[in-house]
């Protein structure tokens, strides 16, 4: 079968990794793949290693036009952390059947509902099927007059897919309970990669993230603070080079320069080599319901992940035992799971249930999954 995968940014984010490592499985699968991306962002250049052997595509090599300060406004009023690099360009999205059709492509995945605009208007025009995937929790647009027409796109975008996915069932239900559309929860594959076991990995903490004002907590400082025999680094993209300069100066308040180091713009195979080194990742989300690449990079890596309950991908965590869901954003159960599990018994039987669950959710079964239910 002939698909287009659709992502809306090339840039170092979940949904990203997702859809390469999706078009990797359709390709080893037999499929005929094209990953296209509407534009890219320089943070999306460490994820080039992992494009090689792909057919991929970045739609508009130069994204700036006259319309783009008014969709970094526009963007800014519903996601004011995606002004920028995150905003929304519906001039790319209008352009998009024309870009793809010469491809003739049989199916487009599109990768949230924005990028599925673009699948809807390519269905409209041309009658070529779209599903879309969902990595968020659907919600209400509290914008005045623009809230209602960002409602009515994204009602007609799912409405029209040909099927609905979410990536867990926290974000299905939000689907269930704001338009009443039933989707398919299909969770991301988890197969594993190289890993240690507990006497090779070392007293090693790392953070995943991309770090806005909330994600940037002092929690991490007092967890640290707490565990005398710990490191940690602390990687990803920062949305404002402001709030990492902050972070370095609270850094150096809690005294702990020689124990916690900030590290940006890391190549994958630098990234994978911590969390094969590491012990624990700590990866809290902030009215986030999603799952994020981070845990299912820990999960591939018999890297134990420590999660606040308000994540999606907890249900799976907790059902599984294959990490430490805590019910609060605080280093007290944090220190103490830390504690309790730091040592070869305890340690293993977590990395044996993550074992579990890397070869029950698999990116073979995530892919077959599209095409089972079409």
């Amino acid at each position: 079968m002939k698909i287009v995968i659709l992502v809306r940014i090339l840039w170092a984010s979940g949904a990203q990794k997702v859809a390469i490592e999706e078009a990797k499985k359709f390709k080893q699968l037999g499929h005929d793949i094209k990953l296209v991306f509407l534009r890219k962002t320089n943070s999306g250049n460490v994820y080039l290693p992992l494009l090689e052997g792909i057919d991929w595509a970045v739609m508009a090599e130069d994204s700036s036009s006259f319309f783009t300060p008014i969709y970094d406004r526009i963007t800014g009023l519903f996601m004011p952390d995606r002004r920028g690099e995150g905003r929304v360009d519906y001039d790319l999205i209008r352009a998009f059947p024309e870009y793809i059709i010469n491809y003739k492509p049989e199916l487009i995945i599109c990768h949230d509902q924005w990028a599925g605009l673009a699948g809807y208007y390519t269905f409209r025009k041309y009658g070529i099927k779209y599903v879309t995937i969902l990595h968020e929790s659907v919600g209400e647009y509290n914008v005045p007059v623009l809230g209602r027409i960002a409602d009515r796109y994204e009602k007609t975008v799912l409405k029209k897919s040909q099927r609905v996915f979410t990536i867990n069932e926290r974000i299905e239900q939000s689907l269930e309970s704001k338009w009443d559309i039933s989707a398919i929860v299909n969770y991301h594959g988890m197969d594993s990669e190289e890993k240690r076991d507990y006497l090779l990995k070392e007293d090693l903490i790392l953070l995943n993230s991309s770090w806005d004002a909330n994600r940037a907590s002092k929690v991490y400082l007092e967890i640290l603070e707490s565990l005398p025999n710990f490191e940690m680094k602390m990687v990803g993209r920062w949305i404002d080079s402001s709030l990492k300069t902050k972070y370095e100066k609270l850094v150096a308040q809690y005294k702990l320069k020689d124990r916690l180091e900030l590290l940006e713009n890391l190549g994958e195979r630098e990234l994978m080599e911590l969390y094969i080194r590491s012990k624990y990742l700590i990866r809290f989300g902030y009215r986030e319901n999603g799952n994020p690449h981070g845990i299912i990079d820990s999960i591939s890596h018999g890297t134990v992940p420590i999660l606040n309950s308000e994540l999606g991908i907890a249900t799976i965590i907790r059902k599984y035992e294959a990490g430490i869901v805590v019910d609060s954003i605080d280093s007290v159960p944090v220190v103490e799971a830390i504690t309790r599990t730091n040592n070869p018994i305890e340690y293993s039987k977590i990395q044996e249930n993550m074992n579990e669950l890397s070869t029950t959710y698999t990116w073979k079964n995530h892919c077959e999954l599209f095409l089972e239910n079409l």
